[in-house]
């Protein structure tokens, strides 16, 4: 595959789009960008400095370290942090400011519009990529699966209660879908995948097909 594409997929928290956006860059050779863990790293910085919170003080940057990305907030190894109970609870208010978003926007589009004109194929997974940050992506897909099924992949992720998922996710859905800035939508021409039914492999073959028919074409 010698064609570099920008990739854009979207959907709901706990619709598997950091592994399957993960694993779908490493299968193509290209640059995979977590835009959750921006806001999420943007999260943690106000969350610490909640009467000194200034985006002009964050540093953000990823580095990948054998097969797992790893981020830092200003010199900070913040991976597992920034997945936090704390840091969820608090991420969808967080990003719904105008400000947040559009520091976290030009972030996520310098960045791939660099990586492109460099050579190399870019995958972006979020919430408003496909409508948004990169509304003119090559290829856009927007995962989804059932709430049950989300919070059943968070708890065994977290090793926690699953009706405190449950609940989680359902205020995530309404304050991501019900922001005025950016609202989690399908994008008109994504392509939907349920993922309620299936497991990882299945997703990542299903993906693969549309990249696959897609640099054909």
């Amino acid at each position: 595959m010698s064609r570099s594409l920008l990739i854009a997929i979207d959907g709901p928290a706990g619709a598997g789009k950091s592994s399957v956006s993960a694993a779908l860059a490493k299968r193509l050779g290209y640059i995979q960008i977590d835009t959750g863990a921006i806001y999420r790293s943007i999260t943690l910085f106000e969350l610490r400095n909640p009467t000194a919170f200034n985006l002009a003080s964050i540093d953000y940057k990823a580095s990948q370290i054998s097969d797992s990305t790893h981020h830092y907030l200003n010199g900070e190894d913040v991976t597992d942090a920034i997945r936090s109970a704390e840091v969820t609870a608090a991420v969808s208010r967080v990003s719904s400011r105008f400000e947040v978003r559009a520091f976290a926007v030009e972030l996520q589009r310098t960045a791939a519009r660099n990586y492109l004109a460099s050579g190399f194929g870019v995958v972006l997974e979020g919430r408003d990529i496909g409508t948004v940050v990169l509304p003119d992506a090559d290829l856009k897909f927007f995962l989804t699966a059932s709430i049950e099924k989300r919070a059943e992949r968070r708890s065994a992720e977290l090793n926690e209660d699953l009706s405190a998922h449950v609940q989680m996710l359902n205020d995530r859905d309404a304050a991501d879908m019900g922001r005025e800035i950016s609202p989690l939508v399908q994008a008109h021409d994504a392509i939907l995948v349920d993922t309620t039914d299936l497991d990882f492999d299945e997703v990542l073959n299903v993906l693969m097909a549309h990249v696959t028919k897609r640099i054909a074409d």
